[in-house]
């Protein structure tokens, strides 16, 4: 009988023992694991918005100035793209469309107000510099434009332009992993060498030249 509860009594202390280790090494895994390191930085060398296609769509708004004090213009919408391909991740060449309108205010009360249409297409190449939460881009533009008026009783000389472009493209983003949002902003100058007003002909005057500034929400994909 003593023989029985010698046995009984050592196997009842081997499983304490077993018990008591458990939760140490079960705690000890845990506390090992909480401790891994884990992989969180994004780089924007490696983001997609810098490989491969580039699309960049944009809309906001142009304030052009027209050259002359007569000419009073007021701010009108704009939209425009962006499109092109990475050659580097530092380093895109790009075409641009863009479609705004010229707004005139009547002269002095002899006139109507009076709406313009803006078309350009450009050669945009892009350099792209990233920042641990910002992507800046910026590079020329050398194009073509085609301006209309739109109301032919507005009194000013010329109803109608086409001719040269070259400006700048400046935008700071905000990366989103798969894409970056923010602003951009363009300056582009106007150079006509042809201009309409009853007739269409080659330019023979600083007629038809004016600068137009440009504030637009952008997306880069």
């Amino acid at each position: 009988m003593l023989q029985l509860n010698l046995n009984c009594a050592a196997r009842l202390g081997v499983m304490v023992m077993v018990l008591w280790t458990l939760p140490v090494t079960t705690g000890s895994r845990a506390h090992a694991r909480e401790w891994e390191p884990i992989e969180t930085s994004f780089s924007t060398l490696d983001a997609p918005f810098r490989s491969g296609v580039l699309v960049l769509p944009n809309f906001g708004l142009v304030m052009p100035d027209a050259g002359s004090a007569a000419n009073v213009t007021r701010p009108g919408p704009h939209m425009g793209a962006i499109l092109g391909w990475h050659l580097a991740p530092w380093f895109s060449l790009n075409g641009e469309l863009n479609l705004s309108v010229v707004q005139f205010n009547g002269q002095n009360g002899t006139s109507n107000d009076a709406t313009g249409f803006l078309f350009d297409y450009a050669l945009s190449p892009l350099f792209h510099v990233g920042a641990p939460n910002l992507e800046f881009v910026v590079g020329p533009k050398l194009g073509r434009f085609d301006y209309s008026l739109s109301d032919g009783s507005y009194s000013q000389s010329v109803t109608g332009a086409n001719g040269w472009i070259f400006g700048a493209n400046v935008g700071v983003l905000v990366p989103l992993r798969t894409m970056a949002i923010g602003g951009l902003v363009t300056y582009t100058s106007y150079h006509a060498t042809q201009i309409c007003d009853s007739t269409c002909h080659t330019r023979d005057s600083s007629a038809g030249d004016f600068q137009v500034v440009g504030l637009s929400f952008a997306m880069l994909y």
